[in-house]
């Protein structure tokens, strides 16, 4: 009876210790997206007026996640606020919704994904299609989700699935920007599972 608390108190230390480890590593990409953007000041418009995906989500799991660094926001941003723009991102990403994804992300988003090359807004969006059309039936899934309010960000586990099964995941991280009253992403770093 000893050896299952013993076994449930490692298990928690090594997913305490799996959190840190992916908000160190978010803090660090945020960091250096904004180092390779060229400037720590956020530009972008608000999305269309339409009202928020009705469903998207993205899935796969991941290892630890992808990191983000950047400065305390300027505008208190809470845990409630991400955790609802990341969940019209998962519906937006499971119904297929690249016009949902757009209206989440602002004008200057900078998405990096392993050791590819950082995309662009219109990039990003390119790589949403082409894996859209390569996928039937996808349903994106986010767990363990790790927030850092002073510094606006984001990160977890992402899971994708399809009607071929589990196709994607690792750990993702996210940067959030507040424009007028629109919270929206501007920064995406992914880290696929190997």
């Amino acid at each position: 009876m000893a050896a299952a608390p013993v076994a449930v108190c490692r298990r928690r230390r090594v997913v305490s210790a799996s959190a840190g480890l992916v908000l160190v590593l978010l803090a660090v990409g945020i960091a250096v997206v904004f180092v390779t953007r060229g400037s720590g000041a956020p530009k972008a418009s608000a999305p269309p007026a339409s009202a928020p995906p009705a469903s998207a989500n993205l899935g796969a799991p991941a290892a630890s996640p992808a990191p983000i660094d950047v400065a305390p926001a300027a505008a208190p941003i809470s845990t409630g606020e991400m955790g609802q723009v990341l969940q019209w991102y998962a519906d937006a990403y499971t119904n297929e919704n690249v016009n949902g994804l757009q209206s989440l992300f602002a004008d200057n988003l900078v998405r990096t994904n392993g050791t590819d090359p950082s995309e662009d807004l219109a990039q990003a969006l390119d790589t949403y299609r082409s894996q859209f059309a390569a996928l039937s039936n996808p349903v994106y899934s986010l767990s363990n989700l790790g927030y850092d309010v002073p510094r606006a960000t984001a990160a977890a586990i992402y899971s994708i699935s399809s009607d071929a099964g589990t196709v994607g995941g690792g750990s993702i991280g996210f940067h959030f920007v507040r424009l007028g009253n629109q919270l929206l992403i501007d920064a995406i770093a992914i880290q696929p599972s190997a």
